[in-house]
C-alpha cells in the first residue's frame, strides 16, 4: 500500500477536488438527483440499488431497527433512504460535497457536511458504520479508520469496502491527477484495516463495466468489528 506524506496536504485543496469529482460523477448520474423528494426512484441506477442491498445484508446481522447507522460518503442518501425504507430511522450520513448534502437534506436526511478524517462526532456514537467506495479517496486512509473507530461503540461493527487494482494512482502526497488509492490484494486491504479493526468476513465482487464494456475493478467489501 502507498505511503502518505501529509505534509502537502490541507483540507480546502482535498475537499475542492472531491468536490470536482463529485460533480462530475452527479452529472453523469444525473438521473439519481432529478426527484430530491422520492424515497428510492424507481429509475435510479441498478447498481446503486444493489449496492445498498449489499451494504445492509452485510450488517443485517449485527444491527436492528434501534441501531445508529453512520453512512460516510453518504452522496445525496442513496443508502439512507433504503435504510429508512427498511425500518432503519436512526440514521445519519455524512458527505464533503456540499451540493450532495443539500439534496440528502431535501429529502429529509440527517446529512452533514464534513470530511471522514475529522469526524464531526462525539465517541462512541454509532452502533455501526458503512464506508462504501470512501477510503480509496483519503488522503490519509490510517486516520480516517482511527476516526471511524472513535465514532463507533465498542461492540459496534463497520462495513467497508474500495477497489482492489494492480497499480496505485497516488504518489507519495495526494495529487489531482489521481484521486484514488488502491489495495492491490484482499490480504493487503485486510492487514490494513487490521491495524485498528477485526475483519469478520469479506465479500468479492465487480464493480459495473465503464461505457466501454471494460470493467476497471474488482471490488472487496470487509465487515469488521472493534478490536
Amino acid at each position: 500500500m502507498t505511503t502518505f506524506n501529509l505534509q502537502d496536504v490541507d483540507h480546502l485543496e482535498y475537499k475542492n477536488h472531491q468536490s470536482v469529482v463529485t460533480a462530475k460523477q452527479l452529472d453523469d448520474m444525473h438521473i439519481v438527483d432529478e426527484d430530491a423528494d422520492d424515497l428510492v426512484p424507481d429509475d435510479l441506477p441498478q447498481f446503486l440499488l444493489h449496492r445498498a442491498a449489499r451494504n445492509l445484508g452485510a450488517l443485517s446481522g449485527h444491527i436492528n431497527k434501534d441501531s445508529r447507522i453512520l453512512d460516510i460518503g453518504c452522496r445525496t442518501g442513496i443508502f439512507l433512504l433504503f435504510l429508512k425504507k427498511n425500518g432503519f430511522e436512526n440514521v445519519k450520513g455524512i458527505e464533503i460535497h456540499d451540493e450532495s448534502v443539500e439534496i440528502a437534506k431535501k429529502r429529509g436526511l440527517d446529512a452533514y457536511n464534513g470530511d471522514a478524517h475529522n469526524l464531526p462526532f462525539k465517541d462512541n456514537s454509532f452502533d455501526a458504520i458503512s464506508c462504501t467506495q470512501v477510503i480509496e479517496h483519503a488522503y490519509n486512509p490510517q486516520v480516517v479508520l482511527k476516526e471511524m473507530s472513535r465514532v463507533l461503540t465498542s461492540d459496534g461493527v463497520l462495513w467497508i469496502d474500495a477497489p482492489l487494482e494492480g497499480v496505485t494512482a497516488y504518489d507519495e502526497t495526494f495529487n489531482h491527477a489521481g484521486h484514488h488509492c488502491f489495495w492491490t490484494s484482499p490480504e493487503e486491504f485486510a492487514a490494513f484495516l487490521n491495524t485498528e479493526f477485526q475483519p469478520l468476513s469479506h465479500q468479492i465482487y465487480l464493480y459495473p463495466p465503464d461505457a466501454n464494456g471494460k470493467v476497471w475493478a474488482q471490488g472487496m467489501g470487509f465487515l469488521c468489528k472493534q478490536k
